[in-house]
């Protein structure tokens, strides 16, 4: 009974507590990823996407079969491992770090930001994608799955595509803080 009882708080720390810090695991449908790839991003090998909360790996995956570079942050180290195992065969197009993106500096290249997130995990995201577009200099496209931001007039929505909002956020060289 002790061991079941362990084991249950282990999950519970390991999924539970990391919503604290960023959206909870919510998988996202690999149709909804192709169809988001296919008909809005359309991504080159020159892309490198950024998953915010990568999970287990499923919009990496698809990223990777593009030939993009993908970039997967997750809290989780559960996640993080079997992402890694499920992405083996994509090695040379994908890296998952295991690490808080709040925390993280910017990634160097990126050109498109991937994150489900909802309240102020949807404010700390568009924030993460402002600061990653200054630090480049440049425009980089940002993919919301399920949820609409609030924006700067910098900023804009590019398309709403079923459940993504894809917009694109522009370097910020005014000091605001969105």
């Amino acid at each position: 009974m002790e061991v079941i009882i362990i084991c249950g708080l282990i999950v519970f720390l390991i999924f539970g507590l990391t919503a604290f810090i960023g959206a909870p695991y919510v998988p996202t449908r690999h149709t909804d990823i192709q169809k988001l790839l296919r008909d809005e991003l359309k991504l080159t090998k020159d892309d490198i996407v950024l998953d915010v909360g990568s999970g287990d790996g499923a919009v990496l995956q698809e990223v990777a079969k593009t030939g993009a570079q993908a970039v997967g942050y997750e809290i989780n180290p559960f996640l993080v491992l079997v992402s890694r195992w499920r992405l083996r065969k994509y090695a040379k197009n994908v890296r998952i770090k295991w690490t808080n993106a709040w925390t993280t500096q910017p990634a160097k290249h990126i050109t498109v930001i991937y994150a489900f997130g909802a309240g102020l995990h949807l404010k700390k995201i568009y924030q993460l994608a402002r600061q990653q577009a200054t630090h480049q200099g440049r425009p980089l496209r940002l993919v919301s799955y399920g949820y609409r931001l609030d924006t700067t007039k910098n900023d804009r929505l590019l398309k709403e595509a079923g459940p993504y909002f894809l917009y694109e956020i522009r370097p910020d060289f005014t000091g605001d803080k969105a």
